[in-house]
């Protein structure tokens, strides 16, 4: 599978977040947490938000889970980004926040010349 494939390698520094997270433990041996469910879609900006604090990524199986968000619906999700895909499912990452502008400090005026 191309999704464990590439949690495997380029996953591996990041926590995973997936529709099937029996399949990431079974054959990475590694913990993975769920995607939210159907009935929490209203509470996807905070979950992105936690993805973007924790560096998370989702790797979501086009088999959606039971109860779990689709893939359809979370490439609809303002501030998740597609990393890559494959047949079997995409991985998903959290578009970067731009950090603010620091905040200027206006100008002295300059003495009047002599």
């Amino acid at each position: 599978s191309g999704l464990l494939d590439w949690a495997r390698a380029e996953g591996a520094r990041h926590p995973l977040y997936s529709n099937w997270v029996a399949v990431i433990y079974f054959y990475l041996h590694r913990p993975a947490r769920d995607v939210p469910l159907r009935v929490e879609s209203s509470r996807m900006a905070a979950f992105v938000d936690t993805l973007r604090k924790h560096d998370g990524r989702i790797l979501e199986f086009r088999v959606p889970g039971p109860e779990y968000v689709t893939l359809d619906s979370l490439l609809k999700v303002p501030g998740l980004r597609v990393v890559q895909t494959w047949p079997d499912g995409a991985v998903l990452a959290p578009v970067p926040v731009a950090p603010a502008p620091a905040p200027t400090t206006p100008a002295r005026p300059r003495p009047a010349a002599r």
